[in-house]
């Protein structure tokens, strides 16, 4: 993790006349560092901006530095994957976060600017023109191994879409950015064609996952260390009640969720149609390998190629199983509910809570 230090450092002239304090930034960093950015956070992207404008290329003056690195910090604040109005969203925590002043209106200005197809050029010269520069360098100015990168990043913010989805919409915006931008072009057109034949590596965890509780999460997380995107695959037991299920869209709202009513070995045969998957299992102990060793029988005389990685869940989850959670739920609910998953809780804030993309895909840079 980037060191703190490194955002505190803005020109004191700035942070004065905008009454901008260090909790703010600190708060605002937090925000970068949310889990379910890989390209909009702070690591890959807003830490590189930084260095970009302190290389000052242009050579800029601490106090136009101090203003850009503003810009930069806040111009991805509050990021959805998909929703069309987070530069807007940005922008306003910005302004509620700072004072009153003819500089936090041109900052303003710049972030909410930063969705560049929808303002191809900036309302007001200055400021927001020259921070595009910065914005855009890796795009204008990068090599192959960047652009993958950060195709492969894009797409695993994107990982609540099918890849179908995710693909259409990026080479759509690809092709409109080349267009409003041709400095641009090379990039794109690298990108488009990388998308274009890329088969991501995908995992489908496949349970009933009724609730979807922190041993399952583990085995998520472990799992998303070995795969471009992992999917979860909610199955509908015959020997497990149906009735009552505790859905997983509150424990994985950037995930890509779907139910399926054949066979196990029926669904990944279908999923291996247009992707190469694998089955992805999780153990707890040595009775869920014996299970699995017989469950993996009936699917191989079915469909023969599929392919399987079992994973252990850490040994303090062991215990964990849905039936055990749903139990104590059913006396203590808020006590059942340490079970369940916290990770993404921050997306039900204030900032998040209304904007959830239900509609078409929207990508951004």
């Amino acid at each position: 993790m980037i060191n703190i230090q490194k955002y505190l450092n803005i020109d004191g002239n700035v942070k004065k006349e905008l009454g901008l304090h260090d909790d703010i930034i600190i708060e605002t960093v937090d925000r970068l560092r949310e889990p379910h950015r890989f390209y909009h956070n702070e690591e890959h992207h807003v830490s590189r901006l930084f260095d970009f404008i302190s290389t000052s290329f242009g050579g800029l003056d601490s106090y136009t530095e101090g203003i850009l690195k503003v810009i930069a910090l806040f111009h991805d604040a509050i990021y959805l994957p998909g929703c069309k109005n987070n530069e807007i969203e940005s922008a306003d925590l910005f302004k509620q976060s700072v004072k009153d002043v003819p500089l936090a209106d041109e900052i303003y200005l710049s972030i909410a600017e930063t969705d560049y197809l929808t303002y191809p050029e900036a309302t007001k010269k200055g400021y927001a023109e020259l921070f595009r520069y910065y914005d855009l360098y890796d795009l204008t100015h990068g090599d192959p191994i960047v652009w993958r990168e950060n195709t492969v990043r894009l797409f695993r913010e994107f990982q609540k879409v099918p890849f179908s989805s995710y693909r259409f919409h990026t080479k759509e915006f690809l092709y409109q950015l080349a267009g409003l931008y041709p400095k641009t072009a090379a990039a794109c057109d690298f990108q488009i064609k990388f998308v274009d034949s890329w088969r991501p590596k995908i995992g489908i965890y496949a349970g009933s996952f009724n609730p979807f509780h922190s041993g399952h999460m583990d085995i998520l997380e472990q799992a998303e260390g070995l795969f471009d995107k992992v999917i979860i695959g909610i199955g509908k037991n015959s020997q497990k009640s149906n009735v009552n299920r505790y859905e997983p869209s509150d424990s994985l709202p950037f995930h890509e969720v779907f139910t399926y009513y054949d066979m196990l070995s029926t669904m990944m045969r279908q999923a291996n149609k247009d992707m190469d998957v694998v089955l992805v299992r999780g153990l707890r102990n040595g009775h869920d390998l014996q299970y699995e060793e017989r469950l993996l029988r009936y699917v191989q005389d079915d469909f023969p190629e599929v392919k399987v990685v079992y994973l252990c869940c850490k040994p303090h989850l062991s215990h964990v199983s849905s039936s055990g959670v749903r139990d104590i739920m059913f006396y203590d609910r808020v006590k059942g509910r340490e079970y369940l998953p916290s990770k993404y809780h921050y997306y039900k804030t204030k900032f998040y809570n209304t904007m959830m993309p239900k509609d078409k895909m929207h990508v951004e840079r």
